[in-house]
């Protein structure tokens, strides 16, 4: 926690809890007694924000008490964009990455999934191919249910999870097209990065 005393009419953050009487206090001192010597605890901004440049902060009073607050600028547009695409990035990934609809019901999309997934449409494939039979697969579907695929169940599965990254790929790519058209930064950080994804 930190601790400030108004000296001059200006709230002064304080390295050190001396108080207006010139008395040093230790840290931990009961509450009542720094303020009646005008320390007062700083009240702490919330989170930082994100769509501003912070440059430091500054003391202000409010309600008579020392206040916290970030001293901020604007960002260049360029940057603007870049911060807007990271954000809109990690969302895309984290739909990608999160699941999706199957015939058979919801499985899980992340990268190991996926290569399972890759794996086991390319046997049920060269099963039918070859004419071979093939194994039916108890699938541990998202929810932990397991569930038995045959060779066309799972081709129907891989299909529908490159379906869904596809979907999310274009949408993302539509997401930057409207972050890379915006003329100021303020327009930038306005796109929607989670909209128009798959449920």
């Amino acid at each position: 926690m930190a601790f400030a005393r108004k000296i001059d009419g200006a709230w002064i953050e304080l390295s050190g809890l001396v108080g207006a009487s010139g008395t040093c206090y230790p840290f931990g001192w009961p509450a009542e007694d720094l303020q009646s010597d005008g320390i007062f605890p700083i009240t702490e901004p919330g989170e930082r924000p994100s769509e501003v440049s912070v440059i430091g902060s500054t003391i202000v009073e409010q309600d008579g008490f020392p206040v916290r607050v970030w001293s901020t600028a604007p960002f260049a547009l360029s940057e603007a964009k870049r911060i807007a695409w990271d954000k809109a990035r990690a969302y895309r990934e984290e739909q990608a990455n999160g699941g999706c609809a199957s015939p058979l019901g919801r499985v899980d999309t992340d990268a190991d999934s996926q290569r399972k997934v890759n794996g086991a449409v390319t046997a049920a494939m060269a099963a039918q191919m070859l004419g071979m039979p093939f194994t039916p697969i108890p699938w541990t579907m998202e929810d932990d249910s397991i569930v038995l695929h045959d060779a066309p169940a799972i081709i129907a599965m891989g299909l529908a999870v490159i379906g869904h990254i596809q979907t999310c790929q274009a949408n993302g790519n539509a997401i930057r097209a409207q972050i890379d058209a915006a003329e100021t930064p303020e327009a930038a950080f306005a796109v929607d990065r989670t909209a128009g994804y798959p449920a």
